[in-house]
């Protein structure tokens, strides 16, 4: 799992919960978190993806679609951005 510090004492470590827009950084690439999911033991996996064609829309850049990258163990990341709150999620 990746941690960081909780103020000056290190020896409380506070988790990194990923969501669902947020940049990661795996492998020296950049990726977004597209989702989650778990197997039979409870192991929480991030499912990672890579913009693959980007158009606009009424003058704004939107990614069109995604490249799968993978599915990986939250540990196997960084934290690069939070995804904005105001930012919708669109699943489907």
């Amino acid at each position: 799992m990746q941690y960081a510090a909780n103020g000056a004492d290190e020896s409380l470590m506070v988790m990194i919960n990923y969501e669902c827009g947020d940049w990661v950084r795996y492998k020296d690439t950049s990726c977004r978190v597209l989702g989650h999911w778990h197997d039979k033991q409870w192991t929480d996996y991030l499912m990672l993806g890579v913009p693959e064609s980007i158009g606009t829309f009424q003058g704004v850049k939107q990614v069109v679609r995604w490249k799968f990258v993978g599915t990986v163990l939250p540990d196997a990341v960084e934290l690069i951005k939070r995804r904005p709150k105001n930012e919708a999620v669109e699943e489907g």
